[in-house]
């Protein structure tokens, strides 16, 4: 996107999201999974993605979980170089290290300033909205699951 074409758009109010689906980083380089999607997502204002997985260094493990899904705490560098504002914790996997995953996973995306939707210390916390502001607009996110083994 152009200065121009940001600066016309900034004037209109018009606000620009790109949303993907999950989104987990495993890779010992946490920018590579996003290096080519970079630039398609840079025209965006909010960048928001399916938090798939824990991102914690706990060695806790959910007994009941389907699978372990889980990335390094450090992995959430990746996400902030792809630009994400906003991601959903509400998911199969989130739970997959346990409340601890899911508490460090907010508070690292937090710490990078991406914002949750979906998850917290208790169900108000779940089902507070993240909210952006864009160009005078507000936008607000909401993100649920279902009960699963």
């Amino acid at each position: 996107m152009t200065t121009a074409e940001a600066s016309r758009r900034s004037a209109s109010g018009n606000v620009v999201v790109c949303a993907v689906g999950d989104v987990l980083i495993k890779q010992s380089d946490p920018g590579l999974p996003f290096a080519f999607m970079r630039e398609a997502m840079k025209g965006a204002d909010i960048r928001f993605g399916n938090c798939e997985a824990a991102y914690s260094d706990t060695r806790e493990r959910n007994p009941v979980a389907v699978g372990h899904f889980a990335c390094k705490a450090s992995n959430v560098a990746g996400l902030k170089q792809a630009g994400f504002n906003v991601m959903s914790v509400a998911n199969n996997h989130i739970l997959d290290s346990g409340y601890s995953g899911l508490f460090d996973t907010i508070e690292s995306l937090n710490a990078a300033n991406i914002a949750t939707a979906g998850g917290g210390r208790n169900v108000r916390e779940a089902r507070r909205p993240a909210v952006l502001e864009v160009n005078g607009t507000k936008v607000a996110f909401l993100a649920y699951t279902c009960h699963v083994p």
